[in-house]
């Protein structure tokens, strides 16, 4: 890749990085000012305190990448930067889904929450597949699907499928 094109790569990203910076700041007032947010912010602070403080670490480790490959662009640094931005954007989406309190049901977290997905389930929020909730559906067992699964299954393919289940993946 052409140091120029990471160069420029490295400014675009140090600007979102900048706005999210700004919107984590905003954010952090804004929450601070009702019932709710408090509760949260107060979740996120205290519970998943380190997941926080890091997340926010490397937002700032970033941007100050981002100002070093802008100077110096650099495949390596530029592959390291990615993966910190990469990991930095992913904690924040697991303190999101840890933290954020439905607003359906007030004094809730959704993570790991049976309350609330008895609640999800009773008012309809299951169907709906960004809650994450899926409701326990038990239904006839169908034995003709099954043989006909067993059947056009090859040997080979079950073979493989049972290598699959035994590794873990």
């Amino acid at each position: 890749m052409d140091t120029a094109v990471i160069s420029q790569i490295a400014t675009v990203v140090f600007i979102g990085l900048g706005l999210e910076a700004i919107g984590h700041i905003v954010h952090k007032k804004a929450v601070q000012e009702t019932g709710e947010g408090q509760a949260s912010y107060f979740e996120q602070i205290s519970t998943f305190g380190k997941t926080y403080q890091l997340r926010n670490t490397l937002l700032g480790v970033n941007m100050v990448l981002m100002i070093a490959l802008i100077n110096q662009p650099n495949i390596w640094l530029f592959a390291i930067g990615f993966v910190s931005v990469l990991v930095s954007a992913y904690l924040g989406r697991i303190l999101f889904y840890a933290i954020v309190i439905p607003t359906t049901m007030p004094g809730a977290f959704f993570w790991k929450n049976d309350k609330f997905k008895q609640h999800a389930i009773d008012t309809g929020l299951d169907k709906m597949p960004q809650m994450g909730v899926m409701a326990d559906k038990h239904h006839k067992f169908d034995v003709k699907a099954l043989i006909g699964a067993i059947k056009q299954t090859t040997v080979k393919s079950a073979l493989m499928q049972l290598k699959a289940i035994a590794k873990g993946g």
